[in-house]
């Protein structure tokens, strides 16, 4: 029963780790806006979308806003019109990211809790953790790297109930100046981080397993 309740507890913990690792790696992404910064020159925005620098950055930037957790009300861009259907995804796309945000703080609460109850000798649970998130990352890399636009549409088939994400640039330019190569890029940051944060969890595990042979070592001698 022991065992049992050990395994239940290590697996939670992982569990719990991982979803603190994706929550927060996709809302650093949402929020780091030198990422599109970068990708407006490399991937001709101003050519393709039509619109000058200066207004691209002024509805990126009010889109991005919206999204900050405590900002209430509809999402108004400065000079780009809007459909019923757009508003609304973009207000569903705003839910899932105050879930991650809330996510955040209760595993971070979650895991200080435990690391300041229990003595950090035995950290299987980084194992494990960092073993999953590395799983996904592939998984993620895999996709991407086979097929994008396909990936990305079992995303949105997956977190949404609706086609509304289906925007029509005439109803919606927000979607001209939001290339699809932007949205792999920050794909990528977020599978970049994941595996930094696979590498770091194995590492600190087989640390406190060298630790924790060493100190056996030196009680038997």
């Amino acid at each position: 029963m022991l065992a049992i309740r050990k395994w239940c507890l290590e697996i939670f913990l992982s569990l719990i780790i991982t979803l603190l690792s994706i929550a927060s790696a996709s809302v650093f992404v949402l929020f780091f806006r030198p990422i599109y910064y970068l990708s407006i020159k490399p991937f001709h925005v101003v050519e393709t979308s039509g619109f000058t620098k200066q207004e691209i950055l002024d509805n990126y930037n009010a889109l991005i806003e919206y999204f900050y957790p405590f900002k209430k009300g509809s999402l108004s861009l400065p000079t780009f019109q809007q459909s019923a259907q757009g508003i609304q995804h973009f207000a569903e796309v705003k839910s899932i990211f105050n879930i991650l945000m809330l996510l955040i703080p209760i595993c971070l609460i979650i895991l200080i809790i435990y690391l300041a109850r229990k003595k950090q000798e035995d950290m299987h649970y980084l194992k494990i953790a960092a073993f999953t998130i590395f799983i996904i990352s592939i998984v993620m890399g895999v996709g991407f790297a086979v097929n994008f636009d396909a990936t990305f549409t079992l995303f949105h088939k997956i977190f949404f109930r609706n086609e509304y994400w289906l925007f029509d640039p005439i109803n919606d330019p927000i979607i001209k100046i939001l290339p699809e190569q932007f949205f792999f890029r920050c794909g990528v940051v977020i599978i970049l981080i994941q595996l930094f944060v696979s590498v770091s969890c194995y590492a600190r595990y087989h640390y406190s397993l060298s630790y924790k042979n060493n100190r056996i070592r030196s009680i038997k001698n």
